[in-house]
This record gives C-alpha cells, structure tokens and sequence, in this order.
C-alpha cells in the first residue's frame, strides 16, 4: 500500500476549510505523523485543493506535514 491509501484508510477525506479548529488541524498532525511512521522513507506530500481553498490553508497544511521530518 501507498501513503495515500493510509491516509484514504483513515477515513480522513474531510475537508478542511477556513473554519477549521485546532481540533482538525491536531487531527491532521496526528494522521500525517502515523502515515510517516508506516512509510519513513517518503518524503513527499501532495496538498490537492479545490479552487475555493485559501492560500493560508494550504499553506497550514505543508507546514504541518513539513514539521514531520
């Protein structure tokens, strides 16, 4: 299996939005660190967001699986 199917197993295909909690991006932290620790070798993340997501929640979410290293 891929890193994508880990995190498509995970049930997270929610979307985060502009109102998102620190409770979803903890949950995002959390899901990102198990698929990191299944596969320690990648090092790539792709974000795919829709045309309405906010230059800052993207930006968010690279943080956060870039603090995963």
């Amino acid at each position: 299996g891929s890193a994508r199917q880990a995190f498509e197993r995970r049930g997270s295909g929610r979307r985060m939005g502009s109102a998102a909690g620190s409770d979803d991006w903890n949950e995002l932290a959390e899901i990102l660190k198990d698929i990191k620790d299944e596969y320690p070798d990648d090092e790539n993340m792709i974000v795919v967001p829709d045309s309405y997501t906010r230059y800052e929640i993207i930006v968010r979410a690279m943080d956060i699986g870039r603090r995963l290293n």
